[in-house]
């Protein structure tokens, strides 16, 4: 109760002209009590290892700089940077084709950099090199696509339809995660609403059926064998995130009201 008092006056900003004549009269003492009641309990304390003085280093005001900060966000703001450019180049570059929504992989890239710039902080993060690797590649394999000339514009109308749906589920999930959105396995917030009522990875999920979609409207055997890798490093990285995120109790609850990772009902 000492302690809470004198935190309390401590963290009294603007006191009263009497209050602060009182105080300097009573200084000294004041001083002097605290001083000699914190030589006590360091010697009652000194048999288990722990000095009084270091059980309330935690009520320290935290010491920061604008310098520091940039440093701990730096990450993010990198992310930030290469949303912002991949919207410009699949603005400028994007093959145009007919029932292609270009403005929609647009808008997922800003929003992207929006959520990059204000998400929560990493509580845990992975930094083991095959996870981090695992991940690059399965984020960027959609550039090794082929985009044929399409041959029948009935597959090209459906394997369009395919991807927009994929696009737009991207779209709702990633809104659905909020500021934990993450690139590398990491854990934050754990988010339960939205899309992730129905299973656990609804982002990966928009990736595969954008992917069916591409190669539905391209169908080649090497597109087929792109979307084939593609699928087998986003099982993976799936699997990475979740042995991470499993360390966390709110995360082992939500497992197990939400079984199923991609599909309901199958998986």
């Amino acid at each position: 109760m000492r302690t809470l008092l004198f935190l309390h006056d401590f963290r009294r900003r603007f006191p009263s002209p009497t209050s602060r004549i009182s105080q300097s009269v009573g200084s000294v003492s004041n001083n002097a009590l605290i001083s000699s009641a914190l030589d006590r309990a360091d010697e009652t304390a000194q048999s288990s290892g722990t000095r009084f003085k270091d059980r309330v280093r935690f009520f320290e005001f935290p010491k920061t700089s604008v310098r520091l900060n940039f440093g701990e966000r730096k990450l993010d703001l990198l992310w930030v940077a290469i949303s912002v450019g991949l919207a410009i180049f699949t603005w400028e570059h994007a093959v145009r084709e007919a029932y292609t929504p270009i403005w929609l992989y647009v808008i997922l890239n800003i929003q992207c950099a929006v959520l990059f710039a204000i998400r929560h902080p990493a509580q845990l993060s992975s930094l083991r090199p095959l996870e981090i690797f695992v991940t690059l590649v399965s984020v960027n394999y959609f550039f090794a696509f082929n985009p044929m000339p399409i041959s029948s514009s009935a597959w090209a109308l459906l394997g369009g339809i395919i991807s927009t749906v994929g696009a737009f589920l991207t779209f709702v999930s990633v809104q659905s995660l909020g500021r934990s959105f993450a690139v590398f396995p990491s854990l934050r917030a754990v988010q339960t609403s939205g899309s992730y009522r129905f299973v656990r990875h609804p982002i990966y999920l928009s990736y595969i059926v954008t992917a069916l979609g591409i190669v539905v409207r391209h169908p080649t055997v090497y597109n087929g064998a792109v979307a084939l890798a593609g699928i087998t490093l986003i099982l993976c990285r799936m699997r990475f995130e979740e042995r991470l995120l499993a360390q966390e109790s709110a995360y082992r609850d939500y497992m197990a009201r939400v079984r199923y990772r991609l599909i309901p009902g199958l998986y």
